[in-house]
């Protein structure tokens, strides 16, 4: 992946800042520019079904021109088991309100019996 792309020839940017959002809990992380950049501090985005959020990478470079336009390497450890963490909460939660549903049909809420009339 580029820290920047190709706009248009000769271009230059002056300042760029670039945001890295990595998957929830990943470990390990290592950025490996191809040229001196500053590395600014990791944020952290909740999107929904979230619990600890997710790993933002922040880094900024200033006067960039066409020869900048290099590939950097990102390596990171990300446990793939992980991802059945998110449908396994709906799953639990759902089997909970079903679980609610029926136990609350099964009981009786009547204040007087009704005894069969012959």
């Amino acid at each position: 992946m580029r820290f920047v792309d190709h706009i248009y020839d000769e271009q230059m940017i002056d300042h760029a800042t670039v945001k890295i959002v990595l998957p929830e809990l990943v470990t390990d992380i290592e950025f490996i520019p191809p040229y001196a950049v500053t590395e600014g501090p990791r944020e952290v985005l909740k999107t929904y079904l979230d619990t600890t959020g997710r790993t933002v990478l922040v880094y900024t470079a200033t006067k960039l021109v066409g020869e900048h336009i290099k590939d950097f390497t990102l390596h990171y450890r990300f446990n793939m088991i992980l991802m059945l963490r998110e449908p396994m909460m709906l799953i639990a939660a759902f089997s909970a309100i079903f679980l609610c549903l029926i136990i609350y049909v099964r009981l009786d809420f009547s204040i007087f019996k009704v005894s069969p009339s012959d």
